[in-house]
């Protein structure tokens, strides 16, 4: 969790999209300790974490917060810039704050593909 005024300058030079939030969460998880599936050695930590982040974005919600995940960002530029991370995999970043008034998700927010172009029916 980052909020002081440094640090939240310091993580807006690590992603590429600006909201100016009070608190910005980094999501990440430590390959060392992440669970390995046992048949292929498949590394679920990213799924965890994601997991987690949507948690956390559902909660902002239900506390009248609004949450924007952002994955334009520098991994190696926030390891750099906050050496707490250094060794994890970043996931991605959440804004964390009271929406602007008036404040609206973009276009490509609603943006959707037929159902018949993402489920396969066997």
């Amino acid at each position: 969790m980052i909020r002081t005024p440094e640090g939240l300058e310091q993580v807006d030079g690590c992603i590429q999209s600006h909201f100016r939030p009070p608190v910005v969460l980094v999501v990440a998880y430590d390959a060392a300790q992440s669970w390995k599936r046992e048949k292929d050695g498949a590394d679920f930590g990213m799924v965890d974490a994601a997991i987690a982040a949507t948690q956390m974005m559902l909660q902002a919600a239900d506390l009248g917060l609004g949450t924007t995940y952002v994955a334009l960002f520098d991994p190696e530029k926030l390891r750099e810039t906050f050496p707490a991370m250094a060794g994890l995999e970043i996931v991605g970043v959440l804004t964390l704050g009271y929406p602007a008034e008036g404040a609206r998700p973009s276009r490509l927010h609603e943006d959707r593909k037929p159902m018949e172009e993402l489920v396969q029916y066997l």
